[in-house]
């Protein structure tokens, strides 16, 4: 397998850019209402600033870039909720680009496995030497991508809402994934719900002009 993939990535540009709309204070709430005692987002205040790290990908090489994410504050209940920009997704360092990009990659050749993906596929290398992509990374963030029922659902129904003729209902109806890339069918709807999620994506993408990971994913507490 002598192909080699350059993975997509979000730049060191956009995380310094979001990092200074939070310091600027340009950032605003985009989370939902307190799922605890029901208080409007909107009256939520800012608790903290978190530094964060990512993982970009330039040229097949990693590289670590820390930025700043915030975290909010209920009035109503007291509890802290965090906010994610467009490019992260919650407990992953690399950013949500390369994580879409890579999964796809996995589920639409059929001669992939995790381990060819990470070392022949896409072989990127790390500026720190003794650190890397690990194949079973792949397989987790499948996962998480795929136990997103509630985002999918969700998105569906906004995208008919705003087209009524839209083919999404069929396009999904006809998604499939190859029968040797799971043991059960608890593994198959896993990787057919991630595959559902990445196409709604660029469904959504194209209709509203934002990723889903920009509101709604929030809106949906990443369920």
């Amino acid at each position: 397998m002598n192909h080699r993939h350059t993975p997509q990535s979000a730049t060191k540009q956009d995380i310094d850019k979001y990092t200074s709309q939070v310091k600027n204070n340009e950032v605003l709430c985009n989370l939902p209402d307190c799922p605890y005692c029901k208080t409007a987002s909107t009256f939520f205040k800012r608790h903290e600033l978190k530094e964060r790290q990512f993982n970009i990908i330039e040229n097949l090489i990693v590289y670590i870039v820390i930025g700043l994410i915030i975290r909010w504050k209920c009035p109503g209940c007291n509890i802290t909720f965090t906010q994610y920009p467009w490019f992260a997704v919650p407990y992953k360092r690399y950013t949500l680009p390369t994580i879409i990009d890579l999964c796809w990659q996995y589920l639409e050749n059929a001669l992939l496995t995790y381990r060819k993906l990470v070392e022949q596929w896409c072989p990127v290398e790390h500026e720190c030497a003794d650190m890397f992509l690990q194949y079973s990374t792949i397989h987790r963030w499948i996962s998480a991508l795929g136990s997103y029922s509630v985002i999918i659902r969700e998105t569906q129904r906004l995208i008919l809402e705003a087209d009524p003729r839209s083919s999404i209902v069929r396009e999904l109806s006809n998604i499939s994934v190859f029968g040797h890339k799971y043991k059960n069918s608890t593994r198959k709807s896993i990787l057919i719900n991630c595959k559902k999620l990445i196409c709604l994506e660029k469904v959504y993408t194209t209709i509203f002009s934002v990723s889903i990971f920009s509101k709604l994913a929030a809106a949906c507490l990443f369920n």
